[in-house]
């Protein structure tokens, strides 16, 4: 396989689990999820990737925890937006009077 094809599956395979979530994929998207330590990505895309499918999976602690060692920009606005997600969430918890 050429190293262009490589690099268009290793993409597809992360869109795939990323929108997953958005289809109630959720099991497919767990399991794409996993596949990402074989898939060699530098590891700010695994971080933002991975995010990015917790996020989607309703699972906002560990998609913090996988931007945990990242400091790039996109990183801090992922982390912002899930975070202001989080904060939006428990507002609307809250009991109104």
């Amino acid at each position: 396989m050429t190293e262009e094809l490589n690099r268009e599956v290793r993409r597809l395979i992360v869109e795939a689990a990323i929108a997953a979530p958005n289809y109630g994929l959720m099991r497919h998207a767990k399991t794409l999820l996993d596949a990402f330590g074989a898939l060699q990505l530098p590891s700010e895309v695994r971080a933002l990737s991975a995010a990015m499918v917790y996020f989607g999976l309703c699972r906002p602690r560990a998609a913090l925890a996988a931007l945990k060692n990242q400091i790039s920009e996109k990183a801090q606005e992922l982390r912002a937006a899930i975070l202001e997600s989080q904060k939006h969430n428990a507002r609307k918890k809250e009991p109104r009077n």
